[in-house]
């Protein structure tokens, strides 16, 4: 299985223009003169170096697996999603079924897997299935949608409900997730699956219409530990970073509030302005470290946990 490109095809410019020569018939390679664009920066240059990066090379084996599970998954197929989950697919591939004439669509949504497609193509059997195999139900495509999104934008409430009740450890990160996209998930629940749909969506999921302090309440504090404890290290200290004065107007109120509700002077953590910081894109591996390794979070195989630095035995 493979993928075929096109080269695009241009007449030489006028004599000044563009020199840029996408494709030389005598040796087969795409090179540019130093000419008017030997930045590349005219769109003809910029429109070839895009469609040079699509792979013209057959797919190995397991990235085979891996298209035949995003076909089988839209499809709803759940006997070709097991056959192609035993030759090595990954769960949470981001393969794409699409045609390329061309110039790829710069515009399309990217980072999509399987459980997102399942719950977009409402394959209630599929989403069940990815979720015993360890698919991440908390991964975000390239506008930040996770899998409960995909549900809910679709208007397949009653998948919502079975993939929150299937991962109920991420529940609440799914949930605080899809909130940061309510109004473009509403939007996209009434447009697919009309009005009624859309009301019931609101009734039934009402965190989608909760303001930024409602949520740092009901949500943020419940995945930390007693903010009111030191930690011996600064690196595990709680910190809540706002994007915009709204929010962090929201989490200096939930602070003095939560403050007020231990009766404590102060918690071990800061508010701090995410504009102020740069922030790199956590490497995968070590983020899935114990997933991948099969043990439980914290959890060494035999049975004892893992500290900052040490490991607790059980006794």
């Amino acid at each position: 299985m493979g993928a075929v490109t096109s080269h695009c095809v241009a007449d030489r410019p006028e004599e000044g223009g563009c020199t840029f020569d996408p494709h030389d018939a005598t040796t087969g390679e795409h090179g540019y003169s130093a000419g008017g664009c030997a930045q590349l920066e005219c769109e003809l240059g910029e429109q070839f170096l895009v469609a040079s990066n699509i792979r013209d090379d057959a797919l190995n084996d397991k990235e085979c697996a891996d298209v035949v599970l995003v076909q089988a998954v839209m499809r709803g197929d759940l006997e070709d999603v097991k056959k192609a989950m035993a030759n090595d697919a990954t769960v949470d591939t981001f393969a794409e079924i699409a045609l390329f004439r061309g110039v790829r669509d710069q515009q399309r949504i990217k980072y999509v897997t399987p459980l997102m497609r399942a719950c977009d193509c409402g394959r209630e059997e599929v989403i069940s299935y990815l979720l015993r195999h360890r698919a991440d139900p908390v991964r975000q495509d390239s506008r930040k949608f996770n899998a409960l999104c995909y549900a809910l934008g679709a208007g397949e409430l009653a998948l919502a409900r079975v993939l929150l009740e299937e991962s109920p450890h991420t529940a609440k990160m799914q949930q605080v997730a899809a909130w940061r996209q309510a109004e473009e998930i509403m939007d996209q629940c009434e447009e697919a699956a009309g009005h009624e749909v859309a009301a019931e969506l609101r009734k039934d999921f009402p965190f989608l219409l909760l303001t930024p302090q409602e949520i740092m309440e009901q949500f943020n504090w419940r995945f930390c530990g007693d903010p009111t404890v030191p930690v011996d290290d600064p690196a595990y200290q709680l910190r809540i970073y706002a994007v915009n004065t709204k929010q962090f107007t929201a989490a200096t109120a939930s602070v003095k509030a939560t403050e007020k509700r231990l009766n404590a002077t102060s918690l071990q953590l800061r508010v701090l302005n995410a504009s102020a910081f740069t922030f790199w894109k956590a490497e995968e591996y070590h983020q899935q470290y114990f997933k991948k390794s099969g043990e439980a979070c914290g959890q060494l195989k035999d049975g004892s946990r893992r500290g900052p630095n040490r490991v607790v035995r059980h006794v």
